[in-house]
């Protein structure tokens, strides 16, 4: 009995020391802020605004007693109280309008034309500065035909379904034959990004592939500033405006010893390390910079998966943090955590509103669903496709949240009578109201042997 009674204290001692408890009795991890009362946690960057979290550096709170908050764009946009005859509540209005409570959709006016204008809409932390929904979506598409061109752009209506395609550039990417690497979508200029070594030379440079879905134009260049070698994780983030990539490191004899983090930027292709990991033991890889997504503020990166990567052991998902000044990262690996029941563990991981939203496959109907999580254990099924599934022969399925948090977008398989007649469709979330919907690409997309190579949902 002693000895239980130790080890929890032991265990207490070591969670105090790694986490902040709320006033409900939840913990709020890595330097994070209780929001709530600990409801949920905001990142040591960010401030809480009612049932959000505004990034420091380029967001304000528009906080309101009733409705919750919404983060400003502290560049184009300001906070707009309730107003007093009750028409709209706290919202951002464009800096070139003024708070009014008439006369404007959302309560912004423009002063200039006596003309109203459209407020942000209240948003979670992934506010966009525009309350117009998405109404158009992108993506890259590998072709498996010996004939076919080996990527393609395709630009998809979310209403419709209705695509047209884009051949890219000849001679600019060379696929070699196999399934192409997951791009990273930059929503801020409407292109897809790829990091990738060139092991054909001794040096392995890393080169960045650019590719634009709607011209077909690629750029290639060589990035500099030190990373060579494998690629292993990285992600586009808007609000640092670079691209977040990780690579391994070597020692003398060539043995695997870690990982350095870089923050690249994509006009130059100069790179900047951030932060480096070093294995415990040398060659034994803990997977630590294979992230899959970043927060907000790009301070932790996100991989999702399984601790033992290679014996398909200890679900969970692991968080990075990158140090101001860089250095040494700190990392974690949180298992103490359940998908619903039923279903298989998650496939994919996006920052959501305090938590994360995944895709996640039925173990017995194999067909896929979008839950909403968080560190602390809730989850809730969102979206609900009986027909939507993984590829059955190569190739993910692959998502992705608007700007605003409102839309989800996944591109999965609709199965068909036999495996030559299944096909590509749009698994579509509402998050305002946890609508699910589903649209079919026109003119069909064989999804037997077309692969799906990134898709986004540019600002707008």
């Amino acid at each position: 009995m002693e000895f239980f009674q130790a080890f929890v204290l032991l265990v207490v001692a070591v969670a105090c020391c790694t986490a902040s408890q709320c006033q409900n009795g939840q913990y709020c991890d890595g330097g994070e802020t209780c929001c709530g009362g600990g409801k949920f946690c905001c990142e040591h960057t960010a401030t809480c605004c009612s049932d959000t979290c505004c990034n420091n550096r380029t967001e304000t709170c528009c906080a309101d007693p009733k409705l919750g908050g919404v983060c400003c764009i502290k560049e184009t946009t300001y906070c707009c109280p309730p107003s007093p005859n009750g028409a709209h509540p706290s919202r951002c209005c464009p800096r070139w309008m003024v708070c009014c409570d008439e006369g404007g959709e959302y309560g912004c006016c423009d002063p200039g034309v006596m003309a109203f204008g459209k407020a942000n809409k209240r948003t979670t932390p992934q506010n966009a500065t525009t309350a117009t929904a998405p109404t158009t979506a992108y993506a890259l598409f590998f072709e498996a035909n010996l004939f076919a061109d080996p990527l393609k752009g395709v630009t998809m209506d979310l209403k419709t379904g209705h695509q047209t395609q884009k051949k890219l550039e000849k001679g600019k990417f060379n696929d070699w034959g196999e399934t192409v690497r997951i791009f990273t979508y930059n929503k801020d200029k409407n292109v897809f990004h790829l990091p990738q070594a060139n092991f054909l030379v001794k040096q392995q440079p890393v080169i960045l592939y650019t590719a634009n879905p709607t011209t077909g134009a690629v750029t290639v260049k060589t990035i500099t500033g030190g990373p060579i070698g494998q690629t292993t994780g990285y992600s586009w983030n808007s609000h640092l405006q670079t691209m977040i990539m990780g690579t391994y490191t070597h020692n003398p004899k060539g043995n695997i010893t870690g990982y350095a983090f870089w923050h690249v930027n994509v006009d130059t292709a100069a790179a900047t390390q951030v932060g480096t990991h070093t294995f415990k033991t040398v060659g034994v890889d803990d997977w630590v910079g294979w992230f899959y997504s970043t927060s907000m503020d790009g301070a932790s990166l996100y991989r999702i998966g399984f601790k033992d990567v290679r014996h398909s052991l200890g679900k969970g998902i692991g968080v990075t943090t990158i140090k101001t000044g860089g250095g040494a990262v700190s990392t974690k690996w949180v298992a103490n955590l359940e998908q619903p029941s039923g279903y298989s563990w998650y496939m994919t991981v996006h920052p959501y509103n305090g938590g994360f939203l995944s895709l996640a496959e039925h173990s017995i109907e194999k067909a896929i669903s979008l839950v909403k999580w968080d560190l602390t254990g809730n989850k809730t099924i969102v979206g609900h496709w009986k027909n939507a599934h993984l590829p059955h022969y190569f190739g993910p399925v692959v998502g992705v949240v608007d700007a605003a948090a409102e839309q989800y977008v996944s591109a999965v398989v609709k199965n068909g009578v036999t495996h030559e007649l299944d096909r590509w469709v749009l698994a579509l979330v509402d998050l305002k109201n946890n609508n699910a919907t589903e649209v079919a690409l026109d003119p069909w997309m064989e999804g037997e042997t077309e692969s799906v190579s990134g898709i986004g949902i540019p600002l707008h």
